[in-house]
């Protein structure tokens, strides 16, 4: 089943209707991704243990991932933009939010001396690549930025060169293979669930294979565990397709996931230096709840602003590509 969520022709009500069931399907499965990184953090800062955070041995944090990135390969499918007008879209969607929450997170962090920042830094994060070059970076959940650039880095040199199918496939191999050499290289593992959503959702050769390919993953799982990320993230892309209509609530929190997910380290790191190590349950589990809410409030806010801005400086064509107004 092909994911479609840009349509240069006015669908009709049925048509509608599967589009809606599918949108809302990936916004209940954002949200849950969402959730599950985000309690995966909670743990590495709060929790004693991590042994509630697994499942057959995987981070349930890096499972939210591999769904994160399954989504975002199931959405390119139905993309009728050029290479170049999707890439420019993904890079104006990501870098300001992006940038606006580095710079608060490097500013925060040089006025509590949480860590040792220096220019250097500054600039690789800056660029998102901070994950290929720093050791320590500031707010460490921001390395997702690094991968995914890549892998829209790549999907742009492909479809520039319409060959967006057979590099889909060869990268697809080589993740593989570099995961079943090396059992401990999640990154790959990730790549693989974005390929491979990209492949099911715009190809019919490859949709016909989705079962035997989730098959074969599944399988490999059992003696590589960290398979079982990209079969958890495509297994869930596949069944969101099928969610019919979601809560208001999902939906309003769906939309603000990436700012979310940018910010949310800076307030919980915050709310922990601010507890120390000695507070009582009920304090911190009062602080965790605040620093949530904290979070969404200032996700929502930048979102609003960044989608103000974006719709005073462009104009979206007939083929959903932006254009400078002027």
């Amino acid at each position: 089943m092909s994911v479609k969520e840009h349509q240069i022709e006015e669908p009709n009500n049925a048509e509608r209707q599967i589009k809606q069931r599918r949108i809302e399907g990936f916004d209940a499965l954002r949200v849950f991704a969402l959730l599950l990184v985000l309690t995966s953090h909670l743990q590495s800062l709060w929790g004693s243990s991590s042994a509630w955070t697994k499942i057959y041995g995987l981070d349930i944090g890096q499972i939210g991932v591999s769904i994160f990135l399954a989504i975002s390969g199931a959405l390119i499918g139905g993309d009728t933009r050029t290479s170049s007008e999707w890439l420019f879209a993904r890079l104006l969607r990501i870098y300001p939010a992006y940038w606006i929450v580095t710079v608060a997170a490097f500013a925060a962090t040089a006025l509590t001396g949480y860590k040792q920042i220096d220019p250097l830094q500054f600039l690789w994060q800056m660029t998102g690549q901070g994950m290929y070059f720093m050791t320590d970076m500031v707010n460490v959940a921001t390395w997702f930025i690094g991968l995914l650039i890549a892998l829209y880095f790549s999907i742009y040199l492909f479809k520039r060169f319409d060959r967006l199918i057979q590099g889909v496939t060869l990268c697809s191999l080589l993740c593989l293979a570099i995961v079943m050499i090396n059992e401990f290289e999640s990154y790959f593992a990730h790549a693989l669930a974005f390929y491979v959503s990209v492949g099911f959702s715009k190809s019919k050769s490859w949709a016909r294979l989705r079962w035997p390919v989730i098959g074969l993953l599944m399988a490999l799982a059992i003696p590589n565990r960290i398979l079982g990320y990209p079969t958890i993230g495509l297994l869930g892309v596949y069944a969101a397709q099928f969610v019919g209509k979601v809560p208001n609530p999902i939906k309003l929190f769906a939309r603000y996931s990436y700012e979310f997910y940018l910010m949310h380290g800076i307030f919980l790191v915050g709310a922990k230096k601010l507890l120390g190590e000695n507070a009582r349950t009920t304090l911190n589990i009062a602080m965790i709840l605040l620093s949530v809410a904290a979070t969404w409030f200032a996700a929502a806010v930048l979102h609003e602003i960044l989608r103000w801005c974006e719709s005073k400086w462009f104009v979206r064509g007939r083929s959903n590509a932006y254009i400078f107004r002027e």
